[in-house]
């Protein structure tokens, strides 16, 4: 069924029209080829000049390289079993770098036996204040003896 003249006038809902000008569809359809170009990683569009075709060829290669980054910082971050530093030794902590979180009256025992602590130890006055200088991130190595851990 056609609809009439006599359907218009009693309709209450203008028909759509495309819009023109300058506001019209030529920036519609570049708006929507630009947006699509990025959400797809590539261009929308055929290129018929050269320089757009080496804008092109740019903007592929930028999104190759941004992918392939992605992708292997996510590789290694799923591969990697554990990032943490263990450290087994006072050794350890040495070559490990950092600060070390030691009791006060133990720490010119520390320096005497390992120099390389120089300027690198955080002296506490006991063991529980050693163990709150750790985890609060003064230091990255605690020294303790048994006794302390069982405290």
């Amino acid at each position: 069924v056609e609809p009439t003249a006599a359907d218009d006038q009693h309709s209450s809902v203008a028909p759509l029209s495309k819009p023109t000008g300058l506001w019209g569809s030529a920036l519609w359809g570049s708006m929507y080829l630009a947006f699509f170009g990025v959400a797809s990683g590539g261009p929308a569009h055929n290129t018929s000049s050269p320089a757009a075709k080496v804008i092109n060829l740019g903007y592929a290669f930028f999104i190759l390289l941004i992918i392939s980054a992605y992708t292997a910082n996510l590789a290694s971050i799923l591969v990697s079993d554990n990032l943490a530093f263990e450290v087994r030794s006072l050794e350890d902590a040495i070559s490990g770098g950092g600060l070390v979180c030691l009791l006060q009256s133990s720490e010119s025992t520390f320096m005497s036996l390992h120099p390389a602590l120089k300027g690198r130890t955080v002296p506490f006055a006991d063991f529980e204040d050693v163990f709150q200088g750790l985890i609060q991130g003064r230091c990255t190595t605690a020294v303790a003896s048994e006794i302390g851990l069982e405290r």
